[in-house]
């Protein structure tokens, strides 16, 4: 998949609850940044998203496998406003879907989002370190 289209595209059948039309990413909200500290920053921003989507994916399936709502919760809610900040469009929506099941169903609701927050968590991490390191920037 060429970076344009992993910007653009949802995959059709790759996840069960894709936000209708939500891009993987926007780049405005990172050009904004980096109108505002600068590209060298911007860059760094993404990167350590990036590094990060590791360790927040682990705390949310950490404590979903020990029933702790609490922390599923503080998981989701890292995930969904660091993706804001980042401009990780598609992930901060699905992210903001298993919040609302975690809110209204429980750790019960958080099932049918995982494997889709997960899914997207990666391929937005891959891409945002894919564009630092190359110095191939959308913004």
């Amino acid at each position: 998949m060429h970076f344009k289209e992993s910007l653009m595209t949802v995959s059709e059948g790759d996840h069960k609850h894709p936000p209708p039309g939500s891009p993987l990413l926007d780049p405005r909200v990172l050009r904004e940044l980096a109108e505002d500290v600068g590209a060298p920053a911007a860059a760094s921003f993404a990167r350590e998203f990036a590094g990060m989507w590791p360790r927040r994916r682990t705390a949310l399936a950490r404590a979903l496998a020990h029933d702790d709502a609490d922390g599923a919760m503080e998981a989701v809610l890292s995930m969904r406003v660091s993706s804001a900040m980042v401009g990780a469009r598609r992930l901060e929506e699905l992210a903001a879907q298993l919040e609302t099941s975690l809110r209204t169903r429980g750790l019960a609701g958080a099932a049918p989002y995982v494997e889709d927050v997960e899914h997207c968590g990666e391929e937005t991490a891959h891409v945002l370190s894919a564009q630092s390191e190359s110095g191939h920037h959308p913004w």
